[in-house]
């Protein structure tokens, strides 16, 4: 009887030995899981928030450029227009460089009017409509703010993301070392249980 009674141990430790490895298993690949998201959101963090932003600041330098250029009295109209072209080809190749990254819905409407902005500048260069010039980069330069601003927000909500899977992670490692507890208390139980029943087998046959 005693026999059945630890078969039926053994049985159901077992059971309860492949549903704590089943777990385990889910665990495992959730972590995995969790890995590759921190580290394409560690990607998107760099390629479309740093990289967008130091394009921020080269449009920056080349609208401050216009406008400076415009406002110098020292140059000629004819030298003013060839600095200004100059500026907005250079506008130009970050444009193409910008679109290739990934755009919120707002970062895309307030680039399209930045690009909008960007071509009136250089039809107005090419009409020679100089103080048309000045004003579109100060518009320009106002886009420019709210789009680094997006930058910013964006960049921590990133942040505030790869914290929650970091969490997420550190409670399933948790949950994995408990797990591995009590499959060593049940192995140990099972060793215990085992040695016990040939204990008690030998004294039968000692006794016989």
């Amino acid at each position: 009887m005693k026999g059945l009674q630890i078969i039926q141990k053994k049985l159901t430790a077992s059971v309860f030995l492949l549903v704590v490895f089943s777990v385990l298993i889910v665990t495992n690949q959730a972590e995995k899981r969790h890995s590759n998201q921190i580290s394409q959101a560690a990607s998107s963090l760099y390629k479309d928030r740093l990289v967008v932003e130091s394009y921020i600041f080269q449009y920056y330098r080349h609208l401050h450029h216009i406008k400076e250029t415009v406002a110098n009295g020292a140059l000629s109209e004819s030298a003013k227009i060839a600095s200004i072209q100059t500026e907005t080809s250079k506008i130009a190749q970050l444009d193409a460089l910008y679109l290739k990254t990934v755009l919120t819905k707002s970062e895309q409407e307030h680039f399209s009017e930045f690009h909008k902005n960007c071509a009136a500048i250089s039809g107005l260069t090419n009409s020679g409509n100089l103080d048309g010039v000045a004003q579109m980069s100060t518009k320009s330069l106002d886009i420019l703010d709210a789009l680094s601003a997006i930058q910013l927000s964006e960049g921590q909500v990133q942040i505030d993301n790869v914290g929650k899977i970091t969490s997420a992670s550190s409670l399933y490692s948790q949950l994995e070392m408990g797990m591995l507890v009590v499959v060593a208390l049940i192995i140990q139980s099972l060793v215990f249980t085992s040695r016990k029943f040939k204990e008690s087998a030998t004294t039968r046959m000692s006794l016989n």
